[in-house]
């Protein structure tokens, strides 16, 4: 199996595209991905060519030399054009695309652009992309433009000083600190829920925290993915079952998700870590069990139990549902005349 910090051959990286690799594999590999951005950005690149090549990728993009190559390729330099964005670095990338610092010559402004590997269609993705756009909230990263630029659809959205949830865990910080991030980034989804968006990726990496002190999600490049029926996509540690099993995803899935990630940042570890995996149908290990999440409030751990129930149907409806048994309105104190 790859160890996390190790860099995979090329084999493994176009194994890894082509979603040739084993559950266990692959796992590792997502988990090697949240922290080498050069893994990252190869991942990207032979994505990026893979519809074009050969229907083995492995044979096809099988040397380090042709990665290489590719990455230089597929990657847009510093002073590149995308619509009337200037691209300044490149910040992150995944199989479904790259992200960049950008410059907007129009506003004066520093923003960021997503590069979709794969996107709707027409209607489709003008109507998602409205959707994204007017979806103004506080905990939500600000979308700006959705545009082509050379065959590719872009997201033009803000560009977000600050650090990751998955960088931010790194250090110890107490139960109520961590509650409190959540608690906002809980909100944003819950907004988008509203809106009638499906994040499909929730995880820390994807949970920023701004040098303001404001929490964002970030990153709905998802919504606007234009999959074929049964394809799995997102991070495997944290999809629901239905999801990892390539049935149609509703809001509750992002619940799910939400709440591995959560569960993750109190107890340091995952649910299935420690040696247990879920069970089959997709069960997680009991949040109640004696000798877990100590020190977490009872109200959180009830909350957890049920957002991670392997059917959608026993969780909570909505995530404003979910919210309210995680975080209960605090009640002001009656002031005495």
């Amino acid at each position: 199996m790859l160890a996390s910090d190790v860099c995979p051959g090329e084999e493994t990286i176009a194994a890894y595209v082509a979603r040739k690799l084993a559950r266990d594999e692959r796992d590792a590999f997502d988990s090697h991905l949240d922290t080498c951005s050069a893994c990252q950005e190869l991942v990207a690149a032979v994505a990026r060519l893979a519809p074009s090549q050969s229907a083995d990728p492995v044979t096809s993009i099988g040397a380090a030399s042709t990665i290489t190559q590719a990455a230089a390729e597929a990657l847009r330099l510093p002073g590149a054009q995308l619509g009337r964005y200037s691209v300044l670095a490149s910040l992150g990338a995944g199989g479904m695309g790259v992200v960049y610092a950008a410059y907007d010559p129009e506003l004066d402004r520093k923003i960021a652009v997503k590069v979709l590997r794969h996107a709707r269609a027409g209607d489709q993705l003008r109507d998602e992309a409205r959707a994204i756009a007017k979806l103004a909230h506080p905990n939500v990263v600000a979308v700006h433009d959705v545009g082509r630029a050379d065959g590719d659809v872009f997201i033009a959205m803000e560009h977000v000083d600050g650090v990751t949830v998955r960088d931010w865990l790194r250090t110890p910080h107490r139960v109520p600190e961590i509650l409190h991030v959540f608690e906002q980034a809980g909100a944003g989804l819950a907004a988008a829920h509203r809106a009638g968006l499906v994040h499909r990726d929730v995880k820390p990496s994807n949970i920023m925290i701004g040098n303001d002190g404001r929490v964002r999600v970030l990153d709905f490049g998802l919504a606007l993915a234009d999959l074929e029926p049964g394809t799995i996509v997102g991070t495997p540690a944290y999809m629901a079952p239905e999801q990892q099993r390539g049935e149609a995803v509703d809001p509750r899935a992002d619940q799910y998700a939400f709440c591995v990630a959560l569960w993750e940042a109190v107890a340091g570890r995952r649910p299935e870590a420690g040696g247990r995996r879920p069970e089959p149908g997709g069960r997680r290990p009991d949040p109640g069990e004696p000798g877990t999440l100590e020190g977490v409030p009872d109200r959180v751990r009830r909350g957890l139990r049920r957002g991670l129930s392997a059917r959608p149907a026993d969780r909570f409806a909505t995530m404003d549902e979910l919210l309210s048994e995680l975080f209960p309105p605090v009640p002001r104190s009656r002031r005495w005349m």
